[in-house]
């Protein structure tokens, strides 16, 4: 062999040896863990929204199901207020009615006729 082979022959070795025994990159173990935590964090906000979507579907499904009850809920409402509106006129007669008896009230009574004697 001539002395340039050997030389990058021993070269090359050194290289590959030195890289070798030289232990990770410094922050190659704290960049490891982060991405680990990173890891488990994305698994536990996974499984939170995997949960909420669960219980979105269910209060979906419950909603669905009171569609006609609350179509009905709409109808009482409307009937409602039309007696409010009723019940508030009838009152406003009552009041007028009231004070007419109260007006006729004060006025005095007639005399009763005396019954002449046979």
């Amino acid at each position: 062999m001539t002395k340039t082979r050997i030389h990058w022959l021993v070269l090359s070795a050194s290289t590959l040896g030195l890289g070798l025994s030289m232990p990770a990159c410094p922050g190659q173990q704290a960049m490891q863990q982060q991405l680990d935590n990173l890891e488990k964090r994305e698994t536990a906000v996974a499984t939170r929204i995997q949960g909420i979507d669960t219980q979105v579907k269910a209060a979906t499904a419950e909603v669905a199901k009171m569609g006609p009850a609350l179509q009905n809920l709409q109808v009482i409402n409307q009937a409602l207020i039309e007696q409010k509106s009723m019940l508030t006129d009838l009152q406003k007669q009552v009041a007028e009615l009231s004070d007419k008896v109260k007006s006729m009230g004060s006025k005095p009574a007639p005399a009763p006729k005396a019954k002449g004697k046979k």
